[in-house]
């Protein structure tokens, strides 16, 4: 049961990053079971200490945040490092809906999870 409920929460909660990012989310938990599970015990099996397969672990989750920092978040954010379009005469062109209104643009916002912890009265009721 709580594998299905985190499942789909993940997922919910990821799906503003793009669907690419629910492919690679979806596939990154088999992947990473095979990873661990298969090859690193079959090299465990062929003599490799398990505290080899340990701290592949626990040296990889560092490395794999210092690269979701420096190469996804700054594409969330929208400063990837290209520049902007020039605009014409030192205006910004303006964004149209369908129906022709200019579309208001809205910031990209993340959540903490301390903020979220002080805003508990919001979310505490609805559990």
């Amino acid at each position: 049961l709580s594998l299905g409920v985190f499942e789909c929460t993940f997922l919910n909660v990821i799906t503003p990053l793009g669907p690419l990012t629910k492919s690679w989310a979806i596939m990154g938990f088999p992947a990473a079971f095979f990873i661990v599970n298969v090859l690193g015990f079959l090299l465990v099996s062929f003599g490799v200490p398990v505290e080899a397969l340990f701290w592949y672990i626990v040296l990889g989750a560092p490395v794999g945040a210092i690269v979701f920092r420096r190469q996804i978040v700054p594409q969330i954010l929208g400063s990837a490092g290209a520049a902007p379009p020039p605009a014409e005469q030192g205006q910004q062109p303006q964004q149209q809906d369908e129906e022709g209104h200019e579309a208001k643009k809205t910031p990209a916002r993340t959540a903490t999870v301390y903020k979220s912890i002080l805003e508990w009265q919001a979310w505490l009721p609805m559990l």
